[in-house]
């Protein structure tokens, strides 16, 4: 059953929704005849979640019995999560941040960070990277440069390394959700494991399986993105195929950063 109602207070229309038994299933405020907001409950009269409307947005909390926060994020198109997610325990504890990216359509979880009660990533639980660049601003002359280090693998018992897969420098760029990878000419550079002229160069002697260190120019000035793949791999034990058939394992991870390039003519 729905019913109608405004509030002379907000000034917000308001539809409100009831189960058999009479308590509120849902209620929905509109301005300007537009939905802006919803409140959902349990059948037992718990107000478990909280929508709010923003464009093709909705910015989405869960609430527990206890009326603290369990969660909250972005919905596109009704359920599918985007960005930043957070989730808490009853007490009221962030316990994980989850980060979810739009590729090729589909939604990926892209990195997460599980923590303990102070605040701290627990890595054994986690997958995330951190990259640096040298600097976000450069001279049309000059190459973007940036590293990348795997701090919490995706494969956790395996010897795994990364490789970094980005646009060569004259050829079309990656779209923002990676859906024309298959027309984009790569670049690819290897971990500094493998990398050994590099590692010579810079006086490097230690295990650097899941550090990448790469470059990129741009072909005009003004804005841009430095968008790429992370690919964390692995291959069974001399190479022999397990019980499924393969014998090479990898987990892609996406970045994208910004970059204002500005003319070398001043």
């Amino acid at each position: 059953m729905i019913q109608n109602t405004f509030s002379s207070c907000t000034k917000k229309k308001k539809d409100v929704e009831y189960f058999e038994n009479n308590k509120i299933k849902k209620e929905h405020f509109f301005s300007n005849g537009y939905k802006d907001s919803s409140r959902i409950y349990s059948k037992s009269g718990n107000h478990t979640s909280t929508l709010v409307h923003k464009e093709d947005k909705k910015l989405v909390r869960y609430f527990y019995e206890n009326g603290t926060i369990e969660a909250k994020g972005i919905f596109i198109e009704d359920s599918i999560p985007l960005g930043e997610w957070r989730y808490y325990d009853k007490q009221g504890n962030l316990t994980e941040i989850k980060d979810f990216l739009i590729i090729e359509n589909r939604p990926i979880l892209n990195q997460n960070w599980v923590l303990d009660l102070r605040g701290d990533t627990i890595k054994d639980k986690s997958n995330y990277f951190e990259l640096i660049m040298e600097k976000d601003t450069i001279f049309l002359s000059e190459p973007i440069k940036a590293k990348v280090d795997l701090i919490a693998p995706f494969f956790k018992d395996k010897n795994s390394s990364i490789m970094v897969v980005i646009a060569k420098d004259y050829s079309i760029d990656f779209n923002d959700d990676f859906s024309n990878k298959n027309e984009v000419k790569k670049d690819t550079t290897f971990n500094l494991n493998l990398e050994k002229d590099m590692r010579g160069a810079l006086g490097l002697e230690s295990d650097f399986r899941r550090t990448c260190i790469f470059g990129k120019y741009f072909n005009d000035i003004g804005s841009h993105k430095l968008r790429g793949i992370i690919v964390e791999y692995y291959y069974t034990e001399n190479a022999i195929p397990d019980s499924l058939g393969n014998n090479y394992y990898e987990k892609m991870q996406y970045f994208e950063l910004p970059v204002y390039v500005k003319d070398t003519i001043q």
